[in-house]
This record gives C-alpha cells, structure tokens and sequence, in this order.
C-alpha cells in the first residue's frame, strides 16, 4: 500500500485522536490496544534509536522508543484553508548530547507534486516547540521526487531519490530554506537504473560513510555487484571501491552455490557495523543473505521469508538498539500552551 497516496483523507479525522495522545508518555502494549481500531501501523524512519511511525485511518504520526515502550503521538498539522496537499517521504533526525542521549527530534515530510518544479515544499515538526512549521526549499533545478521508497539519513540530513535519479538534500537543524542537489555516481548502469525505477541500487550511511551498491538484474551483464563511495560530499565526488561479477562469488549454501549464475538479487541494506556486509533478498529462493565485500562470500541469513514481493530497499527500516534506554523528548508544556 502507498501510504502517501491516501493520506489526505486520513487527516480529515485525525484531531480528535493526536489529542489523545497528546505528548504523554504512554506503554506501547496500551498504545496497541486503544488503536486497533485503525487499519494499519507503519514505520517511516529511525534515528539514535527513536522510530517514526504512523497509523493509517486516519493519519496520525507517532515517535516511540520500542526498548522502554514510550511513545508520543504528534500534534496534526494545521490545515491548508485553500487546497489540499498530499504529504509523504517522510524522515526522522534526532540530536544528542555528549552523553548520547537523545535531545531532540525533528519530523520532516515533504508535499508530493506530479511535475518538476524548482522547489520543495515541506512541513517539520520539532519536538522542542511541538509545532508543525512549512517552509519552501529552493532548489537549483527543477526536480520531482520518487514517489517509492522513503527518504535516508546521513550526517543528520535527509536525502530523497529524484525522477531525474539524483539526490536531494536537506538539514533541518540548519537550512531553512535551501536543499542541496547531490549526482549519483555518473558510471553506474543509468539504463537499468531507470528501466527498474532504482529497485536494484541501494544508497545509505554505513559507519560515517555514504556508500552506492548497484546488483546487474540481468544474467547476461558482466559486472554482478559494483559499489561507490562517496569521497567528497560538498563536490559529488565518487570513488568505485568493488566490482565482481558472477563468477568471482562463492557460497557455501549448496541451492545457492549451483545457481549464482541465473537468480536475481535485490538489495536491502547494509550492515549497521561491519563495512564490508551488504544484506540482499535472494528472489528464486525466497531468503535474505549477507555478502561480504571482502570475501566474496554469500551467506545465507534467514531461510525461507515466503512471497513478499516488495521486500526491497524501499521498505526496509534499518533500526540499531542503543545501548542505553532512549527517553523520547517532549516539548515542554509552556511551549505547547504557548506558540
């Protein structure tokens, strides 16, 4: 289900249930139970341990911190009096203090728009107000965001996909009209790339870096697995750091090992700590492996995940548990009685 796509209706009902929860803390199982009304729950993002999810029907945007079970539910955003604009890709950026607890939040999600305009238009959430505030980011080309496939963080920035295949950047602790454009690496497989509509590339933060992995969806290309490295950000510079081909792969997973040269992999996400492990979704065999960079080993991590057709990179929420309980910030109650 897009989520996006049906939003603007959810909202309609939504008041009366984001004041329920108000900016109390509250136990997840007690969140579960009063909301089972409600047709689905969604995760969006994660940040230092925080999750953003969403319950669809109507729309309301919850922060939670799954190891102490608290939870905030977000004010509702207020209304556009002469239209009424569709929101998604929505993202998630927290700070921390220097004993890495977490300080505050940001929530920022972004207006769908079906043509290529020089311009985002957003809306941010900031827990230390407790307020919904849109602003319009200016960009240097017109553009028009993917609608598949959420935004990533890296280096507390948000990053979207675009039509045009090309990144689109934005801080929201510090531009607060301004997004930056950022090119993908120019020697990827563009053909493919649009062919597929980008399911067979994955672009993340792995260990302070900005990495690109491209898997050849065809059997009959050269290069199976290539993968880039974002050596300067400012300039778009990418460095190509690995490139195989079918051939060059082993596994000791007998099923896996006899047909490398013909199944399809998609790939999912990379390893939250080790840099030379990418997880991918075997198709034909309906299981999750990890590859090594190094070894050039295939690993079979979970056997037999059924028919999910859209296990890809798009749905995928890569989430780490902090080692230390993470309380969920809230504004303060003279910043909500008083904006």
């Amino acid at each position: 289900m897009d989520c996006s796509s049906s939003r603007a209706n959810q909202e309609a009902d939504a008041d009366a249930d984001a004041d329920d929860g108000g900016t109390d803390v509250h136990q997840t199982t007690a969140f579960c139970n009063r909301k089972r009304r409600y047709s689905r729950t969604q995760v969006l993002a994660s940040s230092k341990g925080l999750l953003l999810c969403c319950l669809l029907g109507p729309l309301i945007y919850y922060v939670c911190d799954p190891v102490t079970r608290q939870w905030i539910s977000l004010p509702r955003a207020p209304n556009n009096a002469t239209r009424h604009p569709i929101y998604f890709g929505e993202g998630l950026v927290s700070r921390a203090n220097e004993e890495n607890v977490v300080t505050s939040f940001k929530v920022v999600r972004v207006e769908w728009l079906s043509g290529k305009y020089d311009f985002l238009n957003i809306e941010t959430f900031s827990s230390e107000t407790g307020e919904w505030k849109d602003a319009k980011l200016f960009c240097s080309q017109p553009i028009q965001l993917l609608k598949r496939g959420g935004p990533f963080t890296f280096n507390g920035i948000i990053h979207w996909f675009t039509c045009e295949h090309r990144l689109v950047a934005f801080d929201p602790y510090k531009n607060a009209n301004q997004c930056h454009l950022i090119k993908l690496p120019e020697d990827r497989d563009i053909e493919n790339e649009y062919k597929y509509d980008g399911l067979y590339r994955l672009c993340d933060e792995c260990q302070g870096h900005l990495r690109y992995f491209e898997v050849a969806p065809e059997a009959s290309e050269f290069f199976f697995f290539s993968m880039w490295v974002l050596k300067d950000y400012d300039k778009a510079e990418w460095c190509l750091e690995h490139q195989v081909t079918r051939s060059d792969i082993r596994s000791s997973d007998p099923n896996l090992s006899s047909y490398l040269l013909g199944v399809t992999f998609i790939p999912l996400a990379f390893h939250p700590f080790n840099l030379d492990v990418v997880y991918l979704r075997c198709v034909e065999h309906a299981s999750i492996v990890s590859y090594n960079i190094q070894t050039k080993w295939l690993d079979v991590s979970c056997h037999s995940i059924g028919s999910i057709e859209d296990l890809s990179w798009r749905v995928v929420i890569p989430f780490v548990l902090p080692m230390w309980p993470t309380p969920v910030p809230q504004p303060s109650r003279e910043a909500i009685r008083h904006p």
